[in-house]
């Protein structure tokens, strides 16, 4: 009774502080302009969720265990966990703690599975009756085969505190201590289904050795076998099922692996499932992951309704611990895809928020309490929101961010939330989830409004355009990251300094003054401080450099954070004034022309330190550089020396600095070296010139090789890309000859391709390189060309005359030093025309790779609700304009106009789609990225001249279709954009091909 009337006690105090309900911010046009309304819904003690502005002891609600859970219960993540502790979070607190308070979320499957792999877990105790031979056969046991240097880190650990898809792991991973597992599993004697597994497994791959092996005296003798086999099969697994698993276990790669255990009609263990899925496997088809994310719900009971606990029998009582389960599940293999979808196919994280909004809704459905199974679903919602967004630490290294599909996963989940008859509740650490998916994305409408209307000074206060900007409100101005942390406010969570940081980094400071915003990657664990946000929220050096002045405390020294951020703007290159790009959008330093009537005394006081002299200061100040700050040092070193004395003075271990800086550096004391770092010093001893850049070049490759090729990395496209681009300097600073230089390209490039793929930006990266060799090459053949005989002896016209390229090719040949008959080889022996046209393939099978990869994508993603324009930008082929203007560009300097004409009506094809055109009929503008203008100038400056005529004429057709919008530039623009490009190279390439074609027309006999 003291209970009950406790309970009616609490139940009448009224509760002064309220909570966000997540249907507020579903709908579609909060993406484009957050609205400023919402209702809010008080809590009551009923749902057991407080929010404390004061920082009190939460009141009494419910039961005593209710309110003691919600009240000790320490700050948890992950899936189902609960926050406490802070001022303005509110708190979950429910009966159903379905893992140890003090579990956090982790990387590595061994750590987070939770057991998840419950139903298929045996006693540990050896077998009855059977004996204890394999103590005997082992002899003096696995350690006497092992040094102390090959045995593992976790020997000491005992299989049985194993879980399942862990020992799968360190047998079929690839783990350097692989045989010694092998050795352990092979003495066991367990029921245990991954044991009895891998036992089968290294029978039966042992019995195929001519010699024999050790491993076979270990394993359980034939009677032992069938007796094991016999109590495992009275588990639930017949022997068709063990067949079926060995049978998946055996697959050579983890895409076999997968493809195996997708063709069974039943779903397999739980464990199986995991081990497939583990961080290290090396899943490379995205169809094979849509299965994956397809099937997933086999392996959670998340369509199962629980029997209430009213009507279970006594002995039956895991009524709650089955829901745990599932829920741990659930969460397990949503982790596990979601770190899969983000480093192959992060589009994939749409459908995989569907997965879960499914899920969500039917913990509803489960026979419980409706308070409690709110409760549950408010976390797996806020755990799901955290999950759905960037997480630079999975995926690749500088690649293109679908950022607006992860805000569609999180919208897919807000969505459903609305549609539930109780709206569930955003907290804390949802509503960062989303301003985080919110600052990564481009600016819309609003907020490039309010960019154009900056002023030139600082702080830099819009300026009215018009009288509609005169009547706005301060708010209507907010971006959208700005206006979801004042929903945030609003709902009861106080922020933090990190979010301060981020709305200092998307426009407005504390006090309201703005700023320049910032398309920013904060994602989990990206911490930046407010000192650091304010020096990167500006335009230029100038204006970090007075932000670097004015700490926000008085008085206080600045850190290697905001020496880091300092030094990044003093690097940075400036943006070209013809861009159509606004600060903020990219990289770059952006003049604000305000120094006009300044006086000279003025402009240096106000002029920004170079880098040497900001690096001493900073040391004088005691601060060494490490992290972030020694990677923008070394990275962009004036010279290699200089990037040394950075490493030593840095606070780096003695052994990573003698490891980068030995000329055979050690494979295995290379990899102590922080990936960062390594990207790092490998850009700086590629940008080497002068006498020692061919040396260093040639180095860093060698360095990329030993670090790169024994392992899968995020960093290797960026490295390679880095690599990729500082062998396109001139061949003279390399020290080699063109032939050499482009079979370096090559090489570099097949290197990619076999141990990790080719990407978008590499592949651009590509064509620029081949461009750059070639058209320094161009001014000699210019030369060549106004004399016929010389232009004979260039074999580098016959990229360009199709006429005479097939029967003098092989004439070419011949003369080349690397003729049939000749003893020399290597590139420098093969004419520079046949690694030219080889590298010419290279670039269009390349292309038709990338085209075929992104079909095969939109065939699975075309399911999902995204805007045209959205799924256009996000696209992994060269679809979009600065992609297709390098890769035309490039097509034309090796003289491939028919590929260029193919190139132009693909492209026609692709942006002719009904819903493409219907999305770009309602801008004013298109996108930069949909405004093929300059590719069609392109176009018509270089290879229309040198196409059929009817090929150019259907061309102009499908160009001036009514339903595409485009225009076909005519003579007068082209001959604008030719003058505007400043670019010689092109100008001389339309010289070569005018030459070239008067030559065809006198050896035709035509008037020339």
């Amino acid at each position: 009774m003291l209970r009950y009337a406790t309970r009616e006690l609490e139940r009448r105090r009224r509760l002064p502080h309220r909570v966000l309900h997540a249907s507020l911010m579903r709908s579609q046009t909060f993406g484009h302009s957050l609205p400023h309304r919402w209702c809010r819904h008080a809590a009551t003690s009923q749902t057991a969720v407080a929010v404390r502005h004061d920082g009190g002891q939460q009141p009494r609600t419910g039961d005593s265990r209710d309110a003691n859970s919600g009240l000790s219960s320490p700050r948890v993540d992950g899936l189902g966990a609960s926050r406490t502790g802070r001022q303005g979070q509110w708190h979950l607190a429910s009966q159903y703690r379905r893992a140890p308070a003090t579990r956090t979320e982790s990387t590595h499957e061994d750590k987070d599975e939770l057991r998840a792999d419950h139903s298929e877990t045996y006693t540990d105790k050896p077998v009855a009756n059977l004996p204890n031979a394999a103590q005997d056969k082992a002899g003096n046991g696995p350690w006497s085969a092992f040094s102390s240097r090959t045995r593992p880190v976790e020997g000491s650990a005992h299989m049985k505190h194993m879980t399942p898809s862990t020992l799968l792991r360190k047998v079929l991973g690839g783990e350097v201590d692989a045989y010694f597992w092998r050795t352990e599993v092979s003495k066991a004697r367990s029921l245990r289904l991954p044991i009895v597994l891998l036992q089968m497994l290294i029978r039966k791959e042992e019995a195929q050795l001519r010699d024999g092996s050790a491993l076979l005296e270990l394993l359980p003798s034939d009677p032992e076998w069938d007796r094991i086999v016999d109590l495992v099969s009275r588990t639930g697994h017949n022997t068709k099922d063990l067949d079926d698993y060995l049978h998946i276990l055996e697959g050579k790669t983890d895409d076999e692996r997968c493809e195996r255990l997708l063709e069974r009609d039943a779903p397999g263990p739980m464990f199986l499932f995991t081990f497939l899925l583990r961080p290290s496997s090396n899943i490379t088809k995205v169809t094979t992951l849509d299965a994956l994310i397809g099937s997933c719900h086999r392996y959670y009971d998340g369509t199962k309704k629980r029997t209430s606990s009213a009507e279970l029998r006594p002995r039956a009582s895991m009524s709650n611990e089955s829901l745990n389960l599932s829920q741990d599940k659930f969460g397990l293999v949503m982790r596990l895809l979601t770190r899969h979808c983000l480093r192959l196919e992060p589009r994939l994280i749409v459908k995989l928020a569907n997965v879960a909004a499914r899920y969500i809704e039917k913990i509803a459905t489960y026979p419980d309490d409706p308070r409690k199974l709110f409760l549950i679903q408010c976390e797996v919602f806020n755990s799901a929101l955290r999950m759905f967004r960037p997480q630079p630490e999975v995926q690749s290294i500088q690649r293109l961010l679908p950022n607006a599909y992860f805000w569609e996963a999180q919208r897919t989940l807000l969505a459903m939330s609305a549609c539930l008859d109780k709206p569930l509740l955003v907290d804390g650490g949802g509503f960062r989830a989303i301003r985080d998916v919110l600052a990564g994305q481009a600016k819309n409408h609003t907020e490039v409004h309010s960019s154009a209307r900056h002023a030139a000074t600082w702080p830099p206060y819009l300026q009215p355009g018009d009288g509609m900007d005169e009547k706005a409100d301060p708010e209507d101005n907010w971006s959208r990251a700005v206006s979801a942390g004042m929903l945030m406010q609003e709902a009861g969570f106080a922020k933090e300094e990190q979010d301060d940081a981020l709305d200092i980094l998307q426009g407005m400071t504390i006090d309201g003054t703005p700023t320049i915003q910032q398309r920013a990657l904060m994602g989990k664990g990206r911490h930046v401080g407010v000192w650091e946000a304010s020096i990167r929220a500006t335009r230029n050096a100038q204006e970090a450099w007075e932000r670097f002045q004015t700490p926000p405390k008085p008085g206080s020294k600045p850190g290697t954070a905001q020496y880091a951020a300092m030094f990044e703007k003093l690097v940075l290159r400036e943006a070209d004034s013809s861009s159509r790009i606004l600060p903020g959008d990219k990289a770059l330093n952006f003049p604000t022309y305000q120094e006009a009537n300044l006086a000279e005394f003025e402009r240096a006081r106000l002029r920004p330190p170079s880098v040497a002299q900001l690096y001493q200061h900073m040391r004088l100040n005691g601060v060494r550089p490490q992290d972030s700050c020694l990677r923008i040092l070394v990275a962009n070193a004036e010279s290699l020396d200089t990037a040394h004395r950075y490493l030593r003075d840095s606070t780096a271990k003695g052994r990573v600095i003698r490891s980068l800086l030995a000329d055979e550096p050690d494979p295995q004391l290379l990899k102590m070296v922080p990936m960062s770092l390594f990207a790092a010093y490998i850009q700086a001893c590629s940008r080497m010139e002068g006498r020692r850049g061919g040396r260093q070049m040639m180095r860093a490759i060698r360095l990329a090789g030993l670090r790169l090729d024994c392992e899968r990395s995020r960093w290797a496209p960026y490295i390679w890309g880095l690599i990729l681009k500082n062998l396109s300097q001139h061949r003279r600073a390399l020290r080699v000859s063109l032939s050499e230089q482009v079979d370096m390209f090559l090489h570099v490039m097949e290197r990619m391709e076999k141990s990790h793929g080719i990407a978008l930006s590499t592949f651009i990266q590509f064509t620029k390189c081949i461009r750059k060799a070639t058209r320094r090459e161009l001014a000699r053949l210019v030369t060549d060309l106004e004399l016929a005989e010389s232009a004979k002896r260039n074999p580098l016209r016959l990229l360009y005359d199709s006429q005479t390229s097939s029967s003098a090719a092989a004439e070419e040949q011949c003369r080349s030093p690397g003729a049939a008959g000749s003893q020399t080889s290597g590139p420098e022996a093969r004419a520079p025309l046949s690694l030219l046209s080889m590298a010419a393939g290279r670039m269009k099978s390349l292309f038709g790779r990338l085209v075929e990869q992104e079909r095969e994508s939109q065939g699975i993603l075309q399911v999902h609700n995204m805007a045209p324009l959205d799924q256009m930008a996000s696209r992994t082929d060269p679809v979009r304009s600065e992609h297709a203007y390098e890769y035309m560009l490039s097509l034309a300097f090796v003289g491939e106009f028919d590929e260029m004409a193919r190139t132009l009506h693909w492209l026609i094809e692709e942006w002719a789609q009904p819903d493409v055109v219907h999305a770009m009929n309602e801008l004013d503008e298109p996108p930069a990225y949909a405004d093929f203008f300059d590719t069609l100038c392109a176009f018509r400056l270089l290879a229309e001249p040198m196409l059929e005529e009817a090929v150019v004429e259907s061309l102009r057709h499908a160009v001036a279709a009514p339903r595409l919008g485009w225009a076909w530039p005519d003579d007068e623009a082209v001959a604008a954009h030719a003058e505007m490009q400043g670019d010689e190279s092109i100008a001389t390439l339309t010289d070569v091909l005018e030459r070239t074609r008067y030559w065809q027309r006198a050896d035709r006999g035509l008037e020339v």
